[in-house]
């Protein structure tokens, strides 16, 4: 299961590579965040993981992992996120639990009914997509989410993999909370 899901965020890294500044390398990527409405995301301090899931329907081998491992540099970036955003990591205890799933879609089959090809959701494109929920401990409520979804491209170099990866964690924290202040 590991495998399956560094597989599925290395295809999320491969997909969505490119250099962060430049939006052209960018432009199909659509981020998306919301809390819950009355939560206070300020008032908690502590997180762990609590799981991940990935989907990966890949007919024509189409990903080559590289041995770009997406899954631990996704995790990486969240956990180095978190921190920055005053938050503390722990095993036990914690009073948000954070999870994700990554789902991939190299082919696009071919849809018989042209008015099929008509929605938006369907796309013309190979595509891959990413949820994130952060989810309160203590009463089990999903108190916020974020989605992300992109074309799939495998010929990205890693350099630009991690660049785009950091721009999508970025995007997706980004009013998450304010970051801690200084004392």
């Amino acid at each position: 299961m590991d495998k399956l899901i560094s597989l599925g965020i290395a295809c999320l890294v491969l997909a969505l590579s490119g250099c962060a500044v430049n939006q052209e390398l960018v432009k199909d990527i659509r981020l998306e965040t919301e809390k819950h409405p009355r939560a206070n995301l300020a008032g908690y301090k502590t997180y762990s993981w609590i799981g991940s899931t990935a989907l990966v329907i890949d007919p024509g081998h189409k990903i080559d992992s590289r041995g770009f491992n997406g899954g631990l540099e996704f995790e990486y970036l969240v956990n180095k996120k978190m921190r920055e955003l005053g938050f503390s990591q722990l095993a036990q205890s914690r009073e948000l639990g954070i999870a994700y799933t990554v789902g991939v879609v190299t082919d696009i089959p071919e849809i018989p009914n042209e008015a099929m090809k008509q929605l938006k959701l369907l796309g013309d494109k190979p595509a891959i997509g990413l949820r994130i929920v952060a989810v309160d401990m203590a009463t089990q409520t999903p108190v916020w989410a974020g989605g992300v979804v992109g074309n799939f491209m495998q010929e990205r170099s890693d350099e630009e993999a991690q660049k785009r990866l950091k721009y999508v964690v970025d995007g997706l924290f980004s009013d998450f909370i304010q970051p801690a202040s200084e004392y």
